[in-house]
């Protein structure tokens, strides 16, 4: 944002081109040591696909080009973090105060919601995650609602299943 902050990695090749029906694979290098180690840390890839242009002769012709762009979360784990990844999201603590619901990962562990839900409210749309050590407080209806439900995304982009508790 500022111009001057490197992202600690770079991705090899940065441009290739890409025929239809190849495939390839991006290389990701850690090029410094500043990361905490005490904690993930998350980052963002964002790949861009522009389609080839084909040569037309009518220079009058309509044409649509649509570009299409991926954001990859891309988490760097340190090797001895305590805990078992799997595990940290059911380590979540639920608290409601007033009409707000509080959320604290004590964990080392970045946490990916797949759902969330107080009662019937939905709150999947209002969070996407919640860092290690984050507090975070999401706005509740005036009705409150007595359990919260939730689940994660794995490392493998799958659920992890969904755990259900009373909220203190």
């Amino acid at each position: 944002i500022d111009g001057k902050s490197r992202a600690p990695f770079i991705i090899t090749p940065p441009l290739f081109r890409l025929e239809a029906g190849d495939d390839s694979s991006l290389r990701i290098i850690k090029t410094a040591d500043n990361l905490p180690e005490n904690k993930e840390s998350l980052f963002y890839i964002n790949v861009r696909a522009i389609p080839a242009k084909k040569k037309s002769d009518d220079v009058n012709a309509n044409e649509l080009t649509l570009v299409f762009k991926t954001r990859i979360k891309m988490f760097y784990r340190p090797a001895h973090l305590k805990g078992r990844v799997n595990d940290a999201w059911k380590s979540l603590e639920f608290k409601r105060s007033d009409h707000s619901l509080n959320i604290y990962n004590p964990t080392e562990y970045y946490v990916v919601f797949a759902g969330l839900a107080v009662d019937k409210t939905d709150l999947t749309s209002k969070i996407e995650y919640i860092a290690p050590g984050e507090h975070k407080q999401l706005p509740l209806p005036a009705s409150g609602g007595k359990n919260v439900k939730w689940a994660a995304i794995n490392d493998y982009g799958g659920s992890s299943g969904t755990e259900t508790r009373p909220l203190q």
